[in-house]
């Protein structure tokens, strides 16, 4: 294993890359004269990104850090490197396409389609996508999608999953779509990520289980959520579906998919908090939620005969801290009742 530092100013490609100051200055470049297993150290800022003139495309895994421009330390967790598309192209291609990956990490980026690019960053792979993993980073201006999942090898894609740690996806036509995965359920993750300002937010028509822990889906223009595929599982847990021009969450397959939905606040949505197209669609539970104020019903007749399922539901104003366009802020106020309201809190600290 080899560890590479690649910049965007001060660096070149004629040197060795081992140190920031001999730092490569393409990413291109530091793509292919890395190998399987070696760790990126991608030193950028906001005001100096670096600008693509074309796609990336990465065959075998890597560690990808974000580091700064003065002394190439990582971010970790206090900053991002910026990566952004000069270049306009159609098709269904992404600004980081990645095929047959596994054991990759993303930490610390800010990845910009500048929506001339379909997709922001796209796992469509021929093969296997397995142990992904992006911590910290940004997805956003896809003119198609913030990330794109997909995947042809029913063997491989059905053990190991993708994991998005304090991600962020906005901007894009669909925050995170999950697409012509074939036959097996592909464990995804979000936990404390925050998909907003997307046409979908959250766009499923290939089998997944999907699971949504502390995070935050809303103001999409459309469904916050939307599945439409079999097979399908939604685990959420302690996160926020809110303020959605449609839907908050969309089951729209007919049959066999299941929710458990725990601790969630699903408010302010345009249409029903919670659909489906037929009572025949399998429905799990949904216990210590808040519904409110979803223009059409918390649920619709399809789910549950439109009855809350579960128990310990409050359907009373949850009293976000604002709700503003813009200035969105999804604490609790002190007076909410949801407080010390959800499932396994005992009291003490």
């Amino acid at each position: 294993m080899s560890e590479y530092y690649v910049r965007s100013t001060g660096g070149s490609d004629g040197n060795t890359g081992l140190t920031f100051a001999q730092g490569w200055s393409t990413l291109a470049y530091a793509i292919t004269n890395s190998s399987s297993g070696d760790i990126l150290y991608i030193c950028s800022t906001e005001v100096s990104p670096f600008s693509l003139t074309s796609g990336l495309s990465i065959s075998s895994p890597r560690e990808c850090y974000g580091c700064n421009l003065t002394d190439g330390s990582q971010y970790n967790g206090t900053g991002k490197a910026y990566i952004i598309a000069n270049y306009s192209i159609g098709g269904s291609v992404g600004l980081v396409t990645t095929t047959t990956n596994n054991n990759t990490l993303w930490q610390d980026f800010s990845f910009n389609a500048n929506s001339t690019v379909p997709y922001v960053f796209d796992l469509n792979t021929d093969s296997h996508v397995y142990n992904y993993e992006f911590r910290n980073c940004e997805f956003k201006n896809g003119s198609l999608g913030g990330v794109y999942l997909s995947a042809a090898d029913t063997l491989n894609v059905r053990h190991y999953g993708v994991s998005f740690f304090n991600c962020s996806m906005h901007g894009n036509l669909w925050g995170i779509a999950i697409q012509s995965l074939s036959g097996y359920r592909i464990p995804v993750l979000l936990n404390n990520c925050s998909v907003y300002d997307n046409y979908h937010n959250i766009n499923i028509t290939s089998p997944v289980t999907l699971n949504v822990v502390n995070s935050r889906i809303f103001r999409a223009s459309s469904y916050g959520i939307y599945c439409s595929s079999t097979y399908s599982y939604l685990s959420m847990y302690g996160s926020v579906v809110a303020l959605n021009g449609g839907y908050g969450v969309r089951l729209g397959a007919t049959s066999f998919v299941a929710a458990e939905i725990f601790n969630c606040i699903i408010a302010h949505n345009g249409t029903y908090g919670i659909s489906k197209p037929s009572p025949a669609a399998l429905w799990a539970s949904a216990s210590h939620n808040c519904f409110y104020d979803n223009t059409s019903g918390n649920l619709d007749s399809n789910v549950n005969s439109g009855v809350l399922p579960g128990y310990g539901n409050v359907t009373t104003d949850p009293l976000f801290e604002s709700i503003v366009s813009g200035s969105e802020d999804f604490s609790l106020q002190s007076t909410s009742p949801c407080l010390n309201a959800g499932y396994g809190y005992e009291g003490g600290k």
